[in-house]
């Protein structure tokens, strides 16, 4: 989901959104977030727009799921794709039904929630949402089976779109931001990572440290900086369609602690997957696009810049001036950013993910 236009225009695009619920493939398709995507007006949307048949995902079993805010916990599929079930905790289950909206996606049977369920072809990577810690919010599947056991089979050089909350322990109020990074893993675990410049060095790294397995786990990475960890590291899948995710939680410093999302795909030449996307957002609502090479279509049409500012990320420029950064993975996965400046004093940050099915 991209955002186009200002601030003050996006209640605006949200309206048009609710109107051409119903358009998959069209410039009807909107990318522009408002804020509160659980109003009734969206419940209602979100019901209208679905079937009551049932959806057909298949059973998917040792899911590992990554909220917004960096809690991991699992995640499995019955009935074919009749309910999900995720755990943070406190294990909830929802029922699925076939999105009339968005083919290939499932959908609340309740109709009361607006975000979405769907798996990229193949199943390595996904999304859904859970209520974790009281608020409903997006959360990145990835497939078990998938997963990169030992440290070799991490590295790489990987594009990261991150979004996170930083939250004052003494009080007061939380911020966002989204940014774009490099991050760069050798064959022991040693990493660094460049944020927010479109080259990276281990002299020029903004971040660094090791990845070592968590005790117990086969597939778990802590991420250490200054022998402090940080968050969950995971990789899934394989070649050019691996997914690095992170759940990050992070209290290294003693005045605030911050929590977030990060995904990434192999740093390679950006190379275009077509198709129509869907994807929940940090506005805890979903939104579509259509993509053809650069072109992205929704309420309005823009076109992308590719390799920009980093090979293998697209930049789309809104029409307010601000930029959006776009992974688009060959597995058919999509993450966005937006966020003016790419820092807490300037958020708040946006961030979405979600699949071409």
């Amino acid at each position: 989901m991209i955002r186009i236009g200002k601030p003050s225009q996006w209640r605006t695009a949200q309206a048009a959104r609710l109107l051409m619920a119903g358009l998959t493939t069209t410039a009807g398709l909107v990318l522009t977030a408002c804020g509160g995507g659980g109003d009734s007006a969206s419940a209602s949307a979100s019901a209208s727009s679905s079937s009551s048949t049932a959806c057909s995902t298949g059973n998917r079993s040792g899911l590992v799921a990554v909220g917004l805010y960096g809690d991991v916990g699992t995640a499995s599929v019955t009935g074919g794709g009749a309910q999900i079930s995720t755990n943070f905790g406190t294990s909830t289950a929802r029922t699925l039904i076939a999105d009339s909206a968005a083919p290939g996606v499932c959908a609340d049977a309740s109709g009361g929630a607006t975000m979405r369920t769907g798996f990229v072809p193949g199943g390595a990577t996904g999304m859904t949402h859970a209520t974790i810690g009281a608020i409903d919010q997006p959360v990145f599947l990835l497939s078990g089976s998938t997963l990169a056991t030992n440290l070799g089979g991490l590295a790489g050089t990987y594009n990261l779109l991150r979004y996170q909350k930083d939250t004052p322990t003494a009080g007061g109020t939380a911020t966002t931001r989204s940014s774009y990074a490099t991050m760069v893993i050798d064959n022991s675990g040693n990493w660094y990572f460049c944020k927010n410049v479109g080259s990276c060095s281990s002299v020029t790294a903004t971040g660094s440290g090791t990845l070592n397995l968590q005790s117990g786990s086969t597939d778990r990475f802590d991420l250490v900086a200054n022998s402090i960890r940080r968050g969950t590291v995971f990789l899934a899948g394989t070649g050019g369609a691996r997914v690095l995710a992170v759940g990050e939680d992070d209290q290294g410093d003693p005045n605030s602690r911050v929590r977030g999302l990060w995904i990434g795909a192999p740093q390679a030449a950006w190379a275009a997957n077509d198709g129509n996307y869907t994807l929940n957002t940090t506005d805890f609502g979903k939104d579509s696009l259509r993509i053809a090479g650069t072109v992205i279509t929704a309420n309005s049409t823009i076109a992308a810049a590719a390799n920009t500012p980093l090979q293998g990320l697209l930049t789309a420029t809104s029409t307010g001036g601000d930029n959006n950064y776009i992974i688009q993975s060959s597995a058919g996965l999509m993450v966005t950013a937006n966020n003016t400046g790419n820092n807490f004093g300037t958020g708040p940050g946006y961030f979405s993910f979600g699949v071409k099915p």
